[in-house]
């Protein structure tokens, strides 16, 4: 059986294709409901790039899935500044839309989902102290009802802590990688980008 949250409606996929509501409520975008946790995880990395080289390659978001193996895909439509994300993990997956708040180039990016898990953030792009860059991901999001009843918060923001900071870890070899190859098409392995 796999589980399908799309548009703040759970649903039961069975063997047999039938799907059952779970959970049909719906919401205001950023609202949160009166029984839901709320999780808020934040996690940073130091990457020997230019901040805005690592602000390029983290906000080009259809390739998140590079370095987040739970994300499975994004869409992202920057003239209305919508993304829409699927997060595969466990036979679940959990989708939203999300509307894009602040669009810094080189600074930061901030949304709210709009359907979907219900969840916030930001992810900031900050000169490293010892050159660099450092950039720091912060995400707020409630955790469904049917998760909170088989798991304690803890436990889910332990697992997320865990997930993010791998995550941006992978993401530090990703861009390190590109800013390599970037380098290497320019011509000169010691031109700073």
């Amino acid at each position: 059986m796999a589980f399908i949250l799309h548009s703040n409606t759970l649903r039961a996929a069975a063997v047999d294709g039938t799907r059952a509501r779970v959970n049909s409520k719906a919401r205001r975008p950023g609202a949160l409901s009166a029984r839901a946790a709320l999780v808020s995880n934040s996690a940073s990395v130091h990457i020997e790039a230019p901040r805005q080289f690592t602000y390029d390659t983290y906000t080009d978001l259809e390739q998140i899935a590079q370095w987040s193996p739970w994300v499975h895909s994004v869409e992202y439509n920057e003239a209305d500044g919508v993304s829409n994300w699927a997060l595969t993990a466990r036979g679940i997956t959990i989708g939203w839309k999300a509307r894009h708040l602040e669009v810094r180039p080189g600074e930061k990016m901030t949304w709210v989902s709009e359907t979907g898990l219900p969840n916030h953030g930001e992810v900031r792009f900050e000169d490293g102290p010892s050159g660099g860059s450092v950039v720091t991901l912060t995400i707020k999001f409630e955790v469904p009802e049917w998760a909170s009843s088989a798991f304690s918060n803890s436990y889910v923001s332990n697992f997320v802590q865990k997930t993010m900071e791998e995550d941006l870890n992978r993401f530090r070899s990703v861009a390190l990688r590109a800013q390599r190859q970037a380098r290497i098409r320019a011509g000169s392995p010691r031109q700073e980008l």
